[in-house]
């Protein structure tokens, strides 16, 4: 019962998050910057070389080289994410801070509209992530081509959305946060299950491209 109690607390979070950031002028704005900023790499593409071409969801553009030699600092042991990402914004203030979301290929969000409690789930329920993952180009694009290949774990491709704004707390009141305290940073969302030196190759091109100072790279969840 108390499992049942705690899932209906979870989608009751996550609904609510969603309906604030319909009210929410800035949010709304910023939602959208970050749909049109999204970039979905499709394949195991050398980021580094742009040897594959990456497509805007929005516009639907082709992005050029990425010609960085950008160094990219790697967080993998942390209880929280977003304290962490918190954490780090206080400490090097004006740096870049990206978040490697181990994501459900199959749907944005993966369980969270049903309250699983996964680290994509934990993203989505406090922060602008779920309709920024939630899109026409993604579905097309990612999610409807995974389930028709029946590829939903481990699938290939990468979607980086930057921007994503931290709007309330990963706590049991799930407070919301004052706007002078909501943190922005960027997300690398992949479908990786299992470890893979192509993959990782490419989400560490992706966080150079964008000259992201700091990547947390979360522990899979088995």
């Amino acid at each position: 019962m108390r499992y049942q109690e705690e899932r209906e607390r979870r989608i009751q979070i996550f609904e609510d998050t969603l309906r604030f950031c319909e009210r929410d002028r800035r949010l709304t704005e910023a939602i959208t910057w970050t749909r049109t900023h999204t970039v979905f790499y499709p394949f195991r593409a050398d980021c580094d070389k742009g040897k594959t071409g990456a497509i805007s969801c929005e516009t639907m553009r082709e992005e050029g080289t990425f010609g960085h030699t950008y160094e990219v600092s790697i967080i993998t042991e942390t209880d929280s994410v977003l304290q962490e990402v918190r954490s780090l914004h206080e400490k090097y203030p004006g740096g870049r801070i990206g978040v490697l979301n181990l994501c459900a290929a199959g749907f944005p969000g993966g369980g969270t509209i049903r309250g699983e409690d996964t680290s994509e789930g934990r993203l989505c329920r406090t922060t602008t992530l779920y309709p920024c993952l939630d899109t026409m180009g993604l579905h097309q694009a990612y999610y409807d081509v995974n389930r028709r290949r029946h590829k939903l774990w481990n699938a290939e491709g990468c979607i980086y959305t930057p921007g994503i704004v931290w709007i309330r707390e990963d706590t049991e009141q799930a407070d919301y946060l004052g706007k002078r305290e909501r943190v922005f940073f960027d997300v690398i969302s992949s479908a990786i299950t299992v470890p893979d030196d192509e993959r990782e190759k490419q989400i560490i091109g992706i966080a150079k491209k964008y000259q992201i100072d700091i990547l947390i790279m979360q522990k899979q969840e088995i």
